[in-house]
Parts: structure tokens; sequence; C-alpha cells
């Protein structure tokens, strides 16, 4: 999950020209697997079909980042989401207690704060 977050904050930084090198090549470099595998070379495609291969790669690539930003942005908000002080508050305080609950924090503070002066 890490190497997903760094790949991603390394992509934010991008500028858009250099991002359509980073998905050119990844497509790229992953057609080259694909056809290897299958025990094809380059050389015995055409332009025609190594443009479509690539594309479809592009369009695979682009789909990956894409899920991952959306699993990237889900665990940050579920990280929030279930940050427990603020299901307690949720559940247990409305907004009227919150206030009040914060009015009397700041008035503590103040007490103690005074206190230490003196």
């Amino acid at each position: 999950m890490s190497n997903h977050i760094n790949e991603l904050k390394e992509l934010s930084n991008l500028p858009a020209k250099q991002l359509k090198k980073y998905i050119r090549k990844k497509a790229v470099s992953k057609t080259r697997e694909r056809l290897t595998k299958n025990g094809k070379e380059i050389k015995d495609l055409s332009w025609e079909e190594l443009q479509e291969l690539v594309a479809d790669e592009e369009k695979s690539v682009v789909s990956e980042l894409k899920s991952k930003g959306l699993i990237a942005t889900s665990a940050v908000l579920a990280l929030n989401l279930l940050n427990p002080v603020s299901i307690i508050k949720g559940l247990f305080f409305d907004d009227d207690d919150l206030d009040e609950f914060d009015e009397e924090e700041t008035d503590q503070s103040n007490q103690e704060n005074d206190s230490e002066k003196i």
C-alpha cells in the first residue's frame, strides 16, 4: 500500500506533459512484458497493432491510477470517520452540548493560566 501511495505522490508533483510520458512509458513496458509472455516479438507486429496494444495498456494504466487514487482517498476518509473521538462526539453530543463543553474547557484553561501568573 505504501508503494502505491508513493507512486501517487510522485504523480501529483508532475505536470501534465510529464504525466502523459509516465503513462506512456508504463504502457510500453507492460506491452513488452505481455508480448514476451505470449512468445511474440515486437518486430512481428505491424505499427498499427503496436499502437492499439499500447493504447489499450495506457487505458489500463490510467484506470489503475484512478482506482489507486480512489482507494487512497477512501482510506483517508475511513481513518477520519473511524476516529473514536469524532464517533463519540457524534453519538453522544449534539452541537449545543459541544459548544458548552468547549466554553467550559476555555474557562478552565483561562483559570489555570491566571493561577500560574500569580
